[in-house]
């Protein structure tokens, strides 16, 4: 079946005019991309203090779903055994609790499209050390956070991967 978006539904319309939150999510998701908001809050900046990880405000994107704390989560992660291991932090869209968490997740997690890492936490004993691994969303999945500015009147390419931006004036 064809979609479309976003129109008003009228009488006597199918279900072609109707979206739920997975539509907007997918759409959403297509726009946005994972990561973390650059505008606001603490950006979910990572402190650990022993085995205690605490967690910045900040907003995320995570599948096309949108998550905000206003002020900071704690963690307390397990000691590691005698070999240690490597834990992440993430952002969690749990899709059947309808939110977006900030959790720990063990090294044998299959990470899908629904985990948005934030760092890496190499867990030897009873302490910590953080790997910041996360990624910024600066608005739209057109507009990547890293770019190169060139030639003002040449349009944007994509070269090797990266994105070239021109400037004007």
């Amino acid at each position: 079946m064809q979609k479309y978006g976003f129109y008003d539904f009228k009488p006597g319309d199918d279900e072609t005019y109707q979206y739920d939150a997975n539509e907007f999510s997918t759409i959403i998701g297509a726009i946005s991309g994972n990561g973390v908001n650059y505008k606001y809050g603490g950006k979910l900046a990572c402190t650990a203090s022993g085995l205690t990880v605490n967690v910045a405000s900040g907003g995320v994107w995570v599948n096309g779903r949108y998550g905000y704390n206003d002020s900071a989560t704690t963690l307390t992660l397990t000691p590691a055994t005698t070999s240690g291991r490597t834990d992440y932090i993430c952002a969690h869209n749990d899709i059947n609790g309808r939110k977006v968490e900030i959790i720990q997740v063990d090294s044998d997690t299959v990470l899908d499209e629904n985990y948005c890492v934030l760092y890496e936490a190499a867990i030897t004993g009873s302490s910590v050390t953080l790997r910041d691994r996360r990624v910024y969303n600066y608005g739209s999945a057109n507009e990547p956070a890293a770019f190169i500015i060139y030639s003002a009147n040449a349009p944007a390419v994509i070269e090797g991967g990266i994105w070239l931006k021109p400037v004007e004036g």
